[in-house]
């Protein structure tokens, strides 16, 4: 691949799809899905989602785009990173294909209750399908955090980024790993400390993701790994 293409030219592809990614998932999960009602009020979120003043709809398909750019980011990493291992950046970029493959399902939980809230279906049930797709976000993240954990081992190995980039997309990844862990061992403590553990979680994700996108928009980029 990197004799037709450069290793910056990948790099700079990785990172439009990265700022893609960031951009999209934000307004999704901040802007629209962070407005609903909370599930312990059910009426409530079935009034929200019937109104038609939430758009989960545009909610749906910004996620769904940021699934297609995760791809695009998969393809780029690997081949950016291959030359340093590529056992171990296939491995990384499989993981992140997975987690895309896992949450198609889990974003389709968000239409299937704006669909059973405007069918008047019993606001429980509705309330339910949200709280599925916030539960299977945070399980289908532990694929895509090994994914940064392996990515973070290879930044610090190879030359072609600054390694300093590497432990802070390896912190973010083993936050998201650590989320689900509490989410399937430790629920009643997670939800006891759920507003800060997941500011924790976040921020760690945006330090670590953020100064990815950036390097691999803005860093001079080694034509040549050096293991």
């Amino acid at each position: 691949m990197e004799d037709n293409v450069s290793a910056r030219t990948i790099a700079r592809i990785t990172g439009v799809g990265y700022a893609l990614i960031f951009a999209l998932a934000i307004h999704a999960n901040f802007a629209v899905i962070g407005n609903l009602p909370p599930t312990d009020e059910p009426d409530a979120l079935v009034a929200a989602l019937s109104s038609g003043d939430i758009a989960i709809g545009v909610a749906v398909a910004e996620l769904l785009a940021v699934m297609v750019c995760d791809v695009i980011v998969a393809w780029g990493l690997y081949h950016l990173f291959r030359p340093t291992g590529s056992a171990v950046s296939g491995l990384s970029s499989l993981f992140r294909v997975a987690y895309t493959i896992a949450f198609i399902p889990v974003i389709l939980h968000l239409q299937t209750a704006a669909r059973m809230a405007g069918l008047g279906v019993d606001p429980v049930l509705v309330a339910n399908q949200i709280s599925s797709y916030h539960a299977g976000f945070t399980l289908t993240l532990m694929f895509f955090g090994v994914h940064l954990m392996l990515l973070g081992w290879l930044i610090i190995r190879t030359a072609r980024l600054p390694r300093f980039v590497g432990p802070f997309v390896a912190f973010a990844g083993f936050g998201y790993v650590a989320d689900g862990l509490l989410v399937l061992l430790a629920p009643a403590w997670r939800a006891a400390h759920a507003d800060l553990w997941t500011l924790a979680v976040i921020l760690a994700a945006l330090i670590g993701e953020l100064l990815l996108t950036v390097i691999l928009l803005a860093a001079p980029v080694r034509e040549r790994a050096n293991g």
